[in-house]
């Protein structure tokens, strides 16, 4: 069993993320559950509780920024459909604890790496407002 707020296992200090607790989902869901995982085990180790840990460290805006020479980035956050991993099919129940993505072929993996929402700039970098599309329509609304 695992804690879904903390990620905790039940045995002490064991920690649980990404693909073995949800089965395969994208990378983004791997990182957001890192960090997660991230903010529980530095909890666990400076003996804290939880709600007293910050997913940013104090020094956050000390953090190099990513942006390019230029100072700008163009992100794009419309929703794009997500490609579909291929599954192998016809594995065992016993078996199914082994690798059974078989992987993307090339203009797959192109079209998918194109869905990248720049996490680095838009969500690591303390110097960077993103503006989503919700935030837009939310705006003509008001005006």
């Amino acid at each position: 069993l695992i804690n879904k707020e903390s990620l905790a296992t039940g045995a002490r200090g064991i920690f649980a993320a990404g693909d073995v607790t949800y089965g395969p989902k994208s990378i983004i869901h791997a990182a957001a559950h890192g960090r997660k995982a991230a903010r529980s085990i530095h909890a666990f180790l400076c003996k804290r509780a939880l709600r007293d840990v910050r997913e940013m460290p104090e020094d956050a805006t000390a953090m190099a920024s990513v942006l390019p020479p230029e100072g700008t980035v163009n992100l794009d956050l419309r929703p794009t459909p997500r490609e579909l991993m291929p599954l192998s099919t016809g594995k065992p129940a016993r078996e199914r604890s082994v690798e059974f993505a078989t992987g993307f072929t090339e203009e797959q993996a192109r079209r998918e790496a194109n869905r990248c929402l720049r996490c680095d700039v838009a969500y690591l970098c303390p110097t960077v407002k993103v503006i989503t599309p919700e935030m837009v329509v939310a705006a003509k609304k008001r005006s």
